[in-house]
Parts: C-alpha cells; structure tokens; sequence
C-alpha cells in the first residue's frame, strides 16, 4: 500500500485567503510534488485564479428540434 502524503499552507494573495496542497505525485517515476491553490468560494474550494476570465457575455440562445421514433 502507496500513501502519497498531502501538504498544507493558509497563504494571502492579493488580499484574499487560499490554501496551498502539495500533493506527492502519482508517478512512481517522478518524485515531485504537484500544487494547487485553492479558494473558498460558494460553500466550495475552488481553483484559485489570478487572472479570471473577463467575458462580455450579452446573450445566450439554445434550440430544440423534433424527435424522430421514442424521445427520452
């Protein structure tokens, strides 16, 4: 049985807190750990951004077409 170990640090960024997770790699190749920078946001630990997408969203459209034989 393989334990990959999990590393915790409470940082601030830009005036918010995170929690940075180092995590062991799951290669057994390659000894590195790999980060991870989490916000909580929502009720939820989410991926950190420092840069979020700024998206001019002005409208959204979908359609639906008929169904041919037995529609779920």
């Amino acid at each position: 049985f393989i334990q990959f170990p999990v590393y915790t640090q409470l940082i601030t960024k830009n005036g918010k807190q995170l929690i940075e997770v180092y995590q062991k790699s799951l290669s057994l190749v390659n000894e590195d750990f790999v980060k991870s920078v989490l916000v909580y946001k929502d009720g939820n630990f989410i991926e950190y951004q420092d840069e979020p997408a700024d998206y001019q969203i002005s409208k959204i459209e979908f359609g639906t077409a008929g169904c041919f034989g037995t529609c779920p």
